[in-house]
């Protein structure tokens, strides 16, 4: 899967519309994004996101506004009762990067474990 486009950025933590100083909203450059899942035998499975959103500077952005996002995943699943349910590990990172010259900018890691059950 591959996603790109104006004003999807809300679709990874950033912004889709930012309004100027005359109340005009303009859309805010979506970040492209690859996900990618991938069967090593019926059981196990690994899925794979990244996204990197680069968002060009505007005079009425406030350091409010993400200026770069990184954000990448990825896991090992071991599915059970069939496709019914499965249990995993992950790894998420992220990196927000935002305009003005005392941006709040971040960088995280996390890993995280779950089972899921699908019900029918």
């Amino acid at each position: 899967m591959f996603t790109f486009g104006e004003g999807i950025g809300r679709y990874r933590g950033g912004t889709a519309a930012v309004p100027d100083q005359n109340g005009t909203l303009h859309s805010v450059g979506g970040p492209p994004s690859w996900a990618y899942e991938h069967f090593w035998t019926e059981r196990w499975s690994t899925n794979g996101v990244y996204s990197v959103a680069d968002t060009s500077d505007e005079r009425f952005y406030t350091n409010a506004i993400n200026k770069r996002l990184t954000y990448g995943a990825i896991n090992l699943l071991y599915w059970f009762l069939g496709d019914r349910a499965w249990t995993g590990v992950e790894y998420i990172y992220g990196r927000c990067e935002v305009f003005g010259e005392e941006g709040d900018n971040d960088t995280a890691h996390r890993v995280q474990y779950a089972v899921r059950f699908n019900l029918p």
